[in-house]
């Protein structure tokens, strides 16, 4: 597994960066692959609940399946999917003066040259230079912020 992480700090309320991190539709807004994406239970989230990713592959889309590995009101979310290749990603959040403290994870399971690729962005990332996890989440920074 390659390990990435970022943080940054959001000028809002924890409960509510945590409500829209959790949020699966609003995942379009930040993620640029992702075309829609909605929960497949009505009930709340909760660890094992699992959703429906529409996204981008070149020029069709594709369904992919997330489960939510863990969940922690408020505080933590992370989710897995296997395509297009093992995935996990989420965020831990914690209060952090008058703003909130997202540290953005994520784990991926990949073989032969995508993992040297991958390698190459984790090098790139512990140098401050931009990947896009670091677009992620500047776009859920932004999106939160903006918001009211």
């Amino acid at each position: 597994m390659i390990k990435v992480s970022t943080s940054t700090t959001i000028a809002r309320p924890a409960d509510q960066v945590f409500a829209y991190l959790a949020d699966v539709t609003k995942q379009p807004e930040w993620e640029p692959t992702v075309l829609a994406c909605r929960l497949n239970s009505s009930e709340p989230m909760r660890e094992g609940s699992t959703a429906t990713q529409t996204m981008k592959d070149k020029e069709s889309k594709r369904d992919v399946t997330l489960t939510v590995a863990e969940y922690e009101v408020g505080r933590r979310i992370q989710f897995e999917k296997q395509w297009p290749y093992p995935i996990s990603f989420g965020w831990v959040i914690e209060p952090n003066g008058s703003g909130t403290q997202v540290t953005y994870l994520v784990e991926l399971g990949v073989q032969g040259m995508m993992r040297a690729l991958l390698s190459v962005m984790r090098v790139l990332s512990a140098l401050g230079l931009k990947t896009p996890i670091h677009r992620d989440l500047n776009n859920i920074k932004k999106r939160i912020e903006e918001s009211n």
